[in-house]
């Protein structure tokens, strides 16, 4: 049989139990199975026992599966060795599995607190709250504040009140900040002149208003011109029965922003008589880069003044759950950093307890859960700071794929697992990269190299590691198939994004479809 490609990664893996590793591998190269060899490789020869090794999975339905495989593989490796040590240390294993720390980072951080809830400051008794339950308790807690806000509204909630839907958009501020309130530092608020910031680019957009008339009517920017000049003159009246309302005119401007007629140049040279596109299309865009940089200080400045109204929503929800005896999520992930972080006795305690950590789907892990492994695989009991902490060789290996992160609204980020990486290969740490995949064949993998390649090259983003085939490929069917667009025009006989988008899944359910009931092609995945 021909060499894997990447038979020295997975050499490495089973065999140099020394290392702390970093693998990066893509789906379909068989991560699992050799996280699960790896950790059968430990226990082996001896390296450790199954109840001093903790397995992290991003679900507990993961959990579950590596449970099972690694029963699967327990009962063959024991099978294959009929006597002496090595033999008993796996049957040892088997018999400890049930016991064993293979689970989510919030069953091990629910466990530590439960184990000690006196130094964790926590309620003896304590339960998880899950998700629906939080939810429950959040919006207990946003209706008693927001009640107290509207009496007398504070400026951030003021100027938010005057926005489309601000009941929902104050609620998912609170519940953003609340996702985040371990991060307790003030934010900064920069210098910003609002009132003055929004005549100033009144006056600007002003300016574009008397070019509607010299333009052709259907002219797309003659269009935008004679919506700002209504706009412009709305304004005028208003302001000529009352005083500036600057509260709704942001809101208004947020709008304005987003106006569709913005997207469109026209095609001619000339916009009129004597008056090139050109010149024209360069004063629109002055005032809308001006326009974009006002809606950017603003957001900014309203966030920062929202960042501390809502402060008070979160310590009622604080307040709901201690009453309620709950922990959410982020208290779980919170509470076990400080336990870890201020308690050298617990640290020094759970260092020596645990002696092997195996983290799947690393590139979902955030920074909190990032604190709690590298104080847990820490060579020294007496660093605190997880920032400085130098990972014991040989107790912690990773893997992931970071081309999958896509739980930045979790808190998790590539930039996130980049900084990591980094930081674990400068200690000391191997990286190896699985590149064979099982799952597909060679010329959809040749597709995807080529798509991916040349796009993803690490700056800001994961870095593309090309997939090398294992499986031969199908030649009596197609493997790649380009399903047509059956109305990618809009009502004005346009190709637009809008109107391919609406396509897709009439394409796709007929494709598939045809593949189900009317073609003889098959689907495997090795």
């Amino acid at each position: 049989m021909t060499p894997l490609v990447d038979a020295e990664a997975r050499r490495a893996i089973r065999e140099d139990l020394v290392s702390s590793l970093v693998v990066e591998a893509a789906a379909g190269t068989g991560k699992t199975t050799e996280m699960i060899a790896r950790i059968i490789a430990v226990i082996r020869t001896g390296a450790a026992t199954l109840d001093r090794i903790v397995a992290v999975t991003f679900t507990e339905k993961a959990a579950g599966e590596m449970k099972l495989r690694l029963r699967t593989e327990l009962e063959r490796a024991r099978n294959a060795v009929t006597s002496g040590d090595e033999r008993d240390r796996l049957e040892a294993a088997l018999e400890k599995l049930e016991v064993a720390r293979v689970g989510t980072i919030h069953s091990f951080c629910t466990d530590l607190l439960k184990e000690r809830p006196i130094e964790a400051r926590v309620d003896p008794l304590f339960e998880v709250a899950a998700e629906d339950e939080a939810d429950h308790l959040y919006q207990q807690a946003f209706d008693t504040w927001f009640q107290a806000a509207l009496g007398d509204p504070p400026e951030g909630v003021r100027r938010l009140l005057r926005r489309d839907d601000p009941t929902d958009l104050l609620r998912d501020a609170g519940h953003a900040l609340k996702e985040r309130r371990d991060f307790d530092g003030a934010w900064r608020r920069d210098p910003f002149v609002r009132d003055a910031a929004i005549d100033e680019l009144v006056i600007e957009l002003a300016t574009l208003g008397p070019l509607a008339a010299l333009g052709h009517p259907a002219d797309p920017l003659a269009k935008l011109f004679r919506r700002i000049e209504v706009w412009i003159a709305e304004l005028g009246r208003r302001d000529g029965v009352r005083r500036r309302d600057h509260d709704g005119l942001e809101a208004e401007l947020a709008k304005v922003g987003k106006w569709y007629e913005w997207r469109y140049s026209g095609r001619k040279q000339l916009y009129a008589e004597g008056m090139p596109r050109a010149a024209v299309l360069e004063q629109r865009d002055a005032v809308k880069a001006a326009l974009d940089a006002f809606l950017i200080a603003a957001e900014a400045d309203l966030a920062a003044c929202l960042h501390g109204e809502l402060r008070p929503l979160v310590a009622e929800y604080e307040r709901l759950k201690a009453r309620a005896g709950r922990l959410d999520f982020l208290d779980l992930l919170a509470r076990a950093r400080d336990l870890l972080r201020d308690d050298r006795r617990v640290r020094n305690e759970m260092q020596l307890r645990f002696t092997h950590f195996y983290v799947d789907e690393f590139q979902d892990t955030d920074p909190l859960q990032v604190e709690i492994l590298l104080l847990l695989c820490a060579d020294d009991p007496a660093v605190s700071d997880a920032s400085r902490a130098t990972v014991a060789p040989g107790k912690l290996f990773v893997v992931g794929d970071p081309k999958q992160a896509i739980y930045r609204f979790r808190r998790a980020d590539v930039a996130v697992y980049e900084a990591v990486k980094r930081r674990l290969l400068a200690d000391g740490a191997r990286l190896v990269h699985l590149a064979t995949s099982f799952r597909s064949v060679p010329s959809i993998q040749a597709a995807i190299n080529a798509a991916f390649a040349p796009v993803m090259s690490g700056d800001g983003q994961a870095s593309y590691v090309a997939l090398e085939h294992h499986r031969a490929d199908i030649t009596d069917q197609p493997t790649l198939v380009a399903l047509p667009v059956p109305e990618p025009y809009n009502w004005r006989g346009d190709v637009t994004n809008w109107a391919i988008q609406q396509s897709y899944p009439d394409a796709v359910a007929a494709f598939v479809a045809h593949a189900i009931s009317a073609s003889t092609w098959t689907v495997s995945s090795g």
